[in-house]
């Protein structure tokens, strides 16, 4: 057996470990050998998916812009449809072109009634009698009293 020898310099227990520590430094770079390329690698996904997100982020914004201008467009159809619709009914029911934008209703019936409705208020028969009428010829009254006061209050209403 070999007998022990003591190391008492740091150059003789370098000396002693040289070669454990080479065979462990070999070991390491072979483990690690690719840490260069996959560094490199991690790098480039990570510059690949910052562009992606901000890419994503501004198709976000496109889109959402988008869908308000969709919305927004979807509205003006349907007000143009909700027009035209009106002047059907008016122009079916024989109302005059100016009362189209007084109807009211979400349906095309609820429209059709409201024209009919508002047809019978502007129908002649309808609004005899009324104030401020002035179709159609005065029906003189019978009694001449009676129509003496009936002037003088229209003239006191300033009706006349």
């Amino acid at each position: 057996m070999a007998e022990f020898k003591a190391i008492t310099t740091q150059e003789e227990f370098d000396e002693a470990i040289k070669s454990r520590l080479d065979r462990q430094e070999k070991t390491i770079a072979a483990r690690y050998s690719d840490y260069e390329t996959l560094k490199a690698a991690a790098a480039k996904h990570d510059e690949d998916a910052f562009a992606w997100n901000k890419k994503a982020q501004e198709d976000a914004e496109t889109i959402k812009k988008l869908t308000a201008d969709l919305q927004a467009a979807k509205e003006t159809i349907k007000t143009h449809e909700t027009q035209a619709l009106k002047a059907s009914i008016a122009a079916e029911v024989g109302l005059p072109a100016g009362l189209t934008d007084r109807l009211t209703g979400a349906t095309a019936d609820e429209i059709r009634k409201d024209a009919q409705s508002l047809k019978t208020i502007f129908d002649q028969k309808n609004r005899e009698g009324l104030p401020g009428f002035s179709g159609g010829e005065k029906k003189p009254s019978a009694d001449p009293k009676e129509s003496a006061l009936k002037d003088l209050l229209a003239n006191i209403r300033g009706e006349k």
